[in-house]
């Protein structure tokens, strides 16, 4: 999961592209994984602790 971390700070890949690129058959079990490991999902983790990657509206 650190690496999923890791990926969710370094870039703008989609949760299905991080997902893939880990091993994981779909984002809904990365997502469930994640979740058990972080008490929050990737999307929440990243917006919590790198809001300035993620989107910004407009």
């Amino acid at each position: 999961m650190r690496r999923a971390a890791a990926l969710l700070q370094n870039g703008p890949e989609s949760l299905a592209e991080i997902a893939d690129r880990l091993g994981y058959c779909s984002a809904s079990s990365f997502i469930r994984a994640f979740k058990r490991a972080y008490g929050m999902t990737p999307h929440a983790y990243r917006r919590t602790h790198f809001p300035l990657t993620g989107h910004t509206a407009e």
